[in-house]
């Protein structure tokens, strides 16, 4: 066919099968329409390897689909998320309150309205606590000195309020405040990371591996996958993220974490970024705490962000 005579998108108009133009020797391609109705290739080689990549992705989601089937009633059941008026993120207590009805294991926690309210839930709930504020402003608690770890007594919860109330005036005075996040502390373990980010062409793509404060700076530490995935593929995502596997296994003496609890919550997260919906354009689960081997997984903070009209997630490339 020659460029332009529009013979390509005729066929592929009356076609039942999808049609691709790849250029058999040297044409003008570049010079065709923007679209003409059916893709084109930039040379020979170009368009195999699209077409490959193209079947074996198919081959992919054939292998892939028979375990959308088999999760668990509380992943499976999981509604997708809607979004409060005007905001485009969900704070960490509502995060962990999705994921709590999706079956995955969160820190025992309250939300209150002011120190005093929270001293008594720390009393409640039993030390040591953590102390966080709640706002869809402040993603990066850290960073806005909106948390504080490890609090022992009524006292230190009190000064940590206070503290907090400071910070966040001084460093984020237009953040909306939902309240105060007192939770358990827990039991150290392996930090991991476990994420979602929405691809504009691919859809929904899981992210594994270390987790914590550097997980942005360790690119070539995360695996990918496409959900669904099968627990074999879950497996293989924590064994590819070489930096994470060696923290598992007991690195530098520690304890070997329990690798094959992550590998269970690394398959039911892909079930779970499906059935957010359209709307949401990233999951962070960071950290997730692999505690020692027999003891599972918990995750400690979370965050769902909404599709913007225009941008990507951060962790897109």
């Amino acid at each position: 066919t020659a460029p332009g005579s529009g013979t390509a998108p005729a066929s592929a108009a009356a076609s039942a099968k999808p049609i691709v133009v790849i250029p058999e020797m040297t044409a003008h391609w570049d010079e065709l329409p923007p679209d003409i109705g059916t893709p084109v290739a930039g040379s020979l080689r170009g368009g195999l390897r699209a077409l490959k990549a193209l079947v074996d992705y198919g081959t992919y989601r054939r292998k892939a689909a028979p375990h959308r089937d088999g999760g668990d009633a509380h992943t499976d059941a999981f509604a997708p998320v809607v979004f409060p008026q005007g905001r485009s993120v969900l704070t960490e207590h509502e995060s962990k309150w999705l994921l709590k009805d999706a079956g995955f294991r969160v820190p025992e926690g309250r939300l209150v309205d002011d120190a005093a309210a929270a001293v008594s839930a720390a009393a409640a709930i039993g030390y040591p606590v953590s102390v966080k504020v709640q706002s869809p402003d402040l993603l990066h608690k850290t960073e806005a000195g909106a948390l504080r770890l490890n609090l022992r007594n009524g006292a230190e919860v009190l000064a940590a309020c206070e503290e907090l109330a400071r910070n966040v005036r001084k460093r984020a005075p237009e953040a909306r405040i939902d309240g105060l996040l007192v939770e358990k502390m827990v039991a150290t373990g392996v930090e991991a990371f476990v994420g979602m980010y929405r691809d504009a062409v691919l859809g929904p793509v899981v992210i594994v591996g270390p987790g914590g404060t550097l997980v942005e700076l360790m690119g070539d530490a995360l695996s990918r996958r496409l959900p669904p995935f099968s627990r074999d593929d879950a497996d293989a995502m924590i064994r590819e993220s070489t930096a994470l596997e060696n923290l598992l296994s007991g690195y530098r003496g520690a304890p070997p974490a329990d690798r094959d609890a992550l590998v269970d919550l690394v398959e039911r997260f892909g079930r779970l970024a499906l059935a957010a919906g359209p709307h949401v354009a990233a999951i962070d689960l960071n950290p997730v705490f692999v505690l020692p081997r027999g003891q599972g997984t918990v995750v400690v903070d979370a965050s769902f962000e909404e599709v913007r009209p225009a941008g990507i997630s951060r962790f897109d490339s």
